[in-house]
């Protein structure tokens, strides 16, 4: 899908909306890996006391999980977009 925007070219702008997504799912590291321990994804480490997280590892899911949401979140407005040019016709 096409993506008209006055802040540069279809992939710089698809580049710049995956890094605001990514700063949007990175408020919610902590339920995500609580989550992901709950359900054996990821492991922890007990170090003076506090569970530590491979950091990492976390991201990668982290990333991963703003990834494929944005990509249901383009597919949903291509739907949208499909709906309104049938409604026309």
């Amino acid at each position: 899908m096409p993506v008209m925007h006055e802040l540069g070219s279809s992939e710089e702008v698809l580049i710049g909306m995956y890094n605001s997504w990514r700063k949007v799912f990175r408020q919610f590291s902590t339920p995500i890996a609580r989550f992901l321990l709950e359900w054996g994804f990821l492991t922890a480490e007990t170090v003076d006391g506090k569970l530590k997280l491979n950091p990492k590892k976390l991201a990668r899911y982290v990333s991963a999980a703003a990834s494929a949401s944005l990509a249901s979140i383009l597919e949903v407005r291509q739907e949208i977009e499909k709906e309104k040019v049938d409604a026309r016709s």
